[in-house]
């Protein structure tokens, strides 16, 4: 013997309406994905277009570091030439106009008793 349970009209009105609210929530679920998928694209464009300026900053930084460099390289050139030319003109100042050369003696009680 077999039985057959058959459902209610309002057990089937009932299964449908939770059919729909699931198919709704589906559909938001859905849109909810396309939006993100949207918006992780955007995001991925954007640090790539960051990563990109990255490398441009860096690249500068390095160009202005070596133009630091060699401006400071110049700065010490010419103070070793600015002080070979105070000595040069400490040398001409002790100089006379006859042309013998006066020497500075620093210390000379000092100098004189060794």
């Amino acid at each position: 013997m077999h039985i057959v349970i058959r459902p209610s009209c309002s057990q089937t009105k009932n299964v449908d309406q939770k059919i729909q609210i699931l198919k709704s929530k589906i559909e938001t679920v859905n849109n909810s994905i396309q939006h993100l998928t949207g918006e992780l694209a955007q995001l991925g464009n954007s640090l790539q277009r960051l990563s990109q300026e990255s490398s441009s900053l860096q690249m500068n930084c390095q160009q202005q570091s070596t133009a630091i460099n060699e401006v400071k390289s110049s700065q010490d050139r010419s103070e070793q030439g600015l002080l070979e030319i105070q000595q040069k003109m400490e040398d001409i100042h002790y100089a006379t106009y006859d042309g013998s050369l006066v020497w500075k003696i620093i210390e000379v009680k000092k100098k004189s008793r060794k």
